[in-house]
């Protein structure tokens, strides 16, 4: 299939509007403790304080998760994590070479 699209991307209109879908029918939910901040509303809480021009970088484990899934990346280039290849320690340098690299 690949070989036929001839270089032009393929068209994903159709799992676009799968995952709306699925955003609509099974949104993302946590119960909100006025006695602790949870992760997640940590992580909302940052990306309020700085407008969403935060350059995120993660380490390994469920907070990568809940970074990628609760700050609302609405620019390019704002996301620097291991993908998933379990890379221990991946989030300090990371964080340290964004600094280096955008200064702002």
């Amino acid at each position: 299939e690949l070989i036929h699209q001839q270089g032009k991307p393929a068209d994903i209109t159709a799992w676009l509007a799968q995952l709306n879908e699925w955003k609509q029918r099974f949104p993302l939910y946590y119960e909100d403790d006025a006695q602790t901040i949870k992760p997640q509303k940590l992580i909302e809480m940052i990306y309020e304080l700085t407008n969403g021009d935060a350059i995120i970088t993660t380490d390994v484990g469920q907070h990568q998760m809940w970074a990628a899934q609760y700050y609302k990346f609405n620019k390019p280039h704002r996301w620097v994590t291991s993908g998933g290849l379990g890379t221990m320690g991946f989030g300090l340098p990371a964080a340290i070479g964004a600094q280096l690299a955008d200064r702002n």
